[in-house]
């Protein structure tokens, strides 16, 4: 899906104990992307409770906060 030349969508993670997102980076509009995190999965999402996408300019929200719309939103399940 395309966006336009002059926007973004990025990813970003909510707590529950959190205001405000953390972003996680950049999504391009086609193909994969692969997100390193700082830890193994199990550590880096044990209190996060979803993920959001988000539409944003062109390099990523200026604030480090989602300054568009959130496109998709979903919570974190644990499968094991």
């Amino acid at each position: 899906m395309s966006w336009g030349s002059g926007a973004a969508t990025a990813i970003g993670t909510s707590r529950k104990s959190r205001r405000n997102p953390r972003p996680l980076g950049l999504v391009p509009a086609s193909g994969v992307v692969q997100i390193a995190l700082p830890v193994d999965a199990g550590t880096a999402l044990q209190n996060i409770s979803a993920l959001a996408v988000s539409l944003e300019p062109r390099g990523g929200s200026p604030t480090g906060l989602p300054t568009g719309p959130v496109l998709y939103s979903g919570p974190v399940e644990r499968l094991y």
